[in-house]
């Protein structure tokens, strides 16, 4: 079984028909900031995560050079969901993400 962590800002968009993740096949963990994403994938080793760029005390940005700095935690895919906006994208692709969503 695949684990996913996510912000839970992100939950109505990822909710319904239309999801791109199958939550019958994925285990889901909510987390309410990257401080608690970092602390709980230290625990349980996820295999995706997804948050948006702009978090609250640590960007999304921060989060993902911090994964990738990590030689314990960095084997993981990061999605960021980002404004689409140049300056914007260019932190996110700078930081390590594995993909970029962008928001419309």
């Amino acid at each position: 079984m695949k684990k996913v962590l996510i912000t839970d800002t992100l939950v109505k968009f990822l909710e319904g028909d239309l999801s791109p993740i199958p939550f019958s096949d994925v285990w889901v963990n909510l987390a309410s900031s990257a401080e608690e994403m970092l602390d709980i994938h230290r625990h349980e080793k996820v295999d995706l995560i997804i948050l948006e760029l702009d978090t609250p005390q640590m960007g999304g940005d921060v989060f993902c050079s911090k994964l990738r700095g990590d030689t314990t935690l960095k084997d993981v895919s990061i999605v960021l969901v980002s404004p689409n906006w140049e300056d914007a994208l260019e932190r996110c692709f700078s930081c390590g993400a594995n993909y970029v969503i962008t928001q419309p």
